[in-house]
């Protein structure tokens, strides 16, 4: 009998229907996410340069009377070139942490348990929270 209830919990979903493809709801959350595969990269990189240029935009606006802050000369010091690689490693080595566990399962789960605004913004963060086999019980 519980086996038959945790079967029906899992008939149809996005993860077990032949047609999740055709289903609207399915489609908005799919938007939402980078994709098991990274099927939406090029959104996500597309929204994130977005977001960098127009950071840019409005900084080269900010009092343009002053000047640059950091000069041409700061930039090609040799303390601000090493400080600049140990970000670079720094965001390469929280890049490898990140991608070692996929988020996927659990973003998703997070938009069906709280609502796709909530998943936006706690699915980039927090995705250890829940775990794939939880998701289905919580319906």
């Amino acid at each position: 009998m519980a086996q038959d209830k945790a079967k029906d919990r899992t008939d149809g979903n996005a993860y077990t229907s032949k047609n999740s493809e055709d289903d609207e709801s399915h489609q908005m959350i799919s938007s939402l996410f980078l994709g098991p595969h990274a099927e939406n990269y090029e959104y996500f990189k597309s929204n994130i340069i977005t977001i960098l240029e127009a950071t840019r935009d409005a900084r080269l606006n900010y009092f343009p009377e002053d000047g640059p802050f950091i000069s041409e000369q700061v930039q090609t010091s040799a303390t601000f070139g090493k400080h600049t690689d140990k970000v670079g490693k720094a965001v390469k080595k929280a890049a490898e942490l990140l991608s070692k566990q996929p988020v996927v399962v659990t973003s998703l789960c997070r938009a069906h348990v709280h609502g796709h605004e909530h998943a936006i913004i706690t699915g980039l963060f927090y995705d250890n929270a829940l775990q794939p086999e939880q998701c289905l019980h919580r319906s």
